[in-house]
């Protein structure tokens, strides 16, 4: 749903599986920020640390969880969810007039010969499309991407400006990439020999399941034999380097800059923070956290929490920050003990001299 007119507090309750408390009738026109909402728009309030906001903010309607107490008065009318993020990613989606696409081939495309695209998908300027590629129903290719030889783009597909998918990259239905990642370059494979290092023909492919999204500058190289895998549902953030042969979870999110090294193998519904390293040849276990900046050295169990580089247990190491924050005072009190025990000594070597 696309919203091009006014809608109701009613409406919008119907649309997202609310229930209006106030005015049905009020009209919203698009989203805001909660600090700066105008009349006729629709903001909403998922963190307490912003609830004073919801008794100043100038919005029509706020969207709160079902469970939300006022402690002081609220004029604007609220429609109750039972997930507030939930009900704002359907509503963002229903506000979202950007994408409204028309389908065809621009005439600056490059489509080879043997290739196959859809009459359904839309096909930007300076696009290029390599024998054997497959471009699915209603997918959307935008300006100079390049979509090489033997590749398949599923359907309802959006790959963003400058997009690089190279040789048989496989892409499945309602995959999202943006701009400037690549998918199926060359991975991180030389041989050193005593004339230095031989480079490793990279022969095999990367395939990325259904609704998968990845993020911008992003890169998933190609498995050496075989396929480099993203599976069904992960979400994988800018920045992020995927090496070959990997395989990424299904539900598995990865934030920026994150980097998982050859052959490990990442859970489903996995959790990588930022700036975290995983190294090769890995079995990263379902359901494991991994908190940004750690770098982890041996595979998990399922549902580890783990945290710091070398990364280890996440009580273990907050105990052990705990500890080092507390280094200073801890070797003073060190080195009063000492004193006090080489005082005791020096005490005792002088009653034994006197006897």
């Amino acid at each position: 749903m696309k919203l091009s007119m006014k809608i109701t507090a009613a409406a919008l309750a119907q649309l997202l599986g609310g229930e209006v408390e106030g005015n049905g009738e009020v009209l919203v026109d698009r989203p805001a920020r909660i600090e700066d909402a105008t009349p006729g728009s629709i903001s909403f309030l998922a963190n307490s640390k912003y609830e004073a906001f919801a008794y100043t903010t100038q919005a029509s309607i706020l969207l709160v969880d079902r469970q939300f107490k006022p402690t002081d008065e609220i004029t604007l009318t609220l429609v109750r969810v039972a997930n507030v993020y939930e009900a704002m990613a359907k509503l963002a989606e229903a506000f979202d007039s950007k994408n409204e696409r028309k389908a065809g081939i621009s005439p600056h495309a490059i489509i080879h010969e043997g290739a196959k695209v859809d009459e359904t998908a839309t096909i930007g300027d300076f696009v290029v499309v390599m024998p054997g590629a497959i471009i699915g129903p209603r997918s959307e290719v935008h300006p100079f991407v390049f979509v090489g030889s033997d590749c398949r783009v599923g359907s309802d597909c959006v790959l963003h400006s400058g997009v690089k998918l190279e040789y048989a990259s496989q892409l499945g239905n309602e995959v999202v990439i943006h701009a400037n990642t690549v998918i199926g370059s060359d991975g991180f494979g030389f041989v050193k020999t005593d004339e230095g290092y031989q480079k490793m023909k990279q022969l095999g492919n990367v395939i990325i399941e259904d609704r998968v999204e990845i993020g911008a500058n992003a890169v998933i190289d190609r498995a050496s034999i075989g396929s480099t895998i993203i599976k069904y549902g992960a979400k994988l953030d800018n920045l992020i380097q995927i090496a070959h042969n990997v395989e990424i979870g299904a539900h598995t999110a990865i934030a920026a800059q994150a980097g998982v090294a050859g052959s490990s193998k990442i859970g489903d519904h996995v959790l990588i923070g930022g700036q975290a390293g995983v190294v090769g040849h890995l079995k990263i276990a379902d359901g494991t956290q991994v908190q940004a900046q750690s770098g982890v050295t041996n595979s998990t169990e399922p549902g580890e929490r783990l945290y710091g580089s070398p990364a280890m247990d996440y009580t273990s190491y907050l105990r052990s920050y705990a500890a080092f924050k507390n280094f200073r005072n801890i070797l003073r009190d060190l080195q009063a003990t000492r004193q006090q025990v080489k005082a005791l000594e020096n005490r005792l070597d002088q009653l034994r001299s006197e006897q």
